[in-house]
């Protein structure tokens, strides 16, 4: 399903839920929260391979493909089905990291860092 028109909460609840996976289609994107919602519904993600998209799809071993080539998203959503296929499902522990306590906690520690080090967050 392709769709550039607004979802409400609903409806964007149901199709989550019933996609296999979830292709990022932009081609200059720094970071998009797409990414962190399909995976909060535990879905497969192939993206593009800038900003911190890149490292977060290689974190969690997703597909990714390059934006200057277009036609490479197609091979990484080919290959977003095959772990579909294969393990239909993503390696908890990877995400471990983006879990919110651990988000939180590791905000408070830059923020008391920065304190410590005399640094002044307006």
């Amino acid at each position: 399903y392709f769709n550039y028109k607004y979802l409400s909460p609903d409806d964007l609840a149901l199709y989550m839920c019933a996609a296999d996976v979830v292709l990022l289609p932009r081609l200059e994107l720094l970071n998009a929260g797409t990414l962190f919602l399909a995976l909060t519904y535990k879905k497969i993600v192939a993206g593009p391979k800038t900003g911190n998209l890149s490292e977060v799809l290689k974190q969690l071993g997703m597909p990714g493909f390059d934006p200057q080539f277009p036609n490479s998203a197609a091979d990484a959503l080919q290959e977003a089905f095959t772990l579909f296929r294969e393990n239909n499902k993503i390696d908890e522990e990877r995400l471990i990291t983006y879990q919110p306590e651990n988000v939180a906690r590791k905000w408070d520690i830059l923020i008391e860092n920065s304190v410590k080090n005399g640094f002044s967050i307006h």
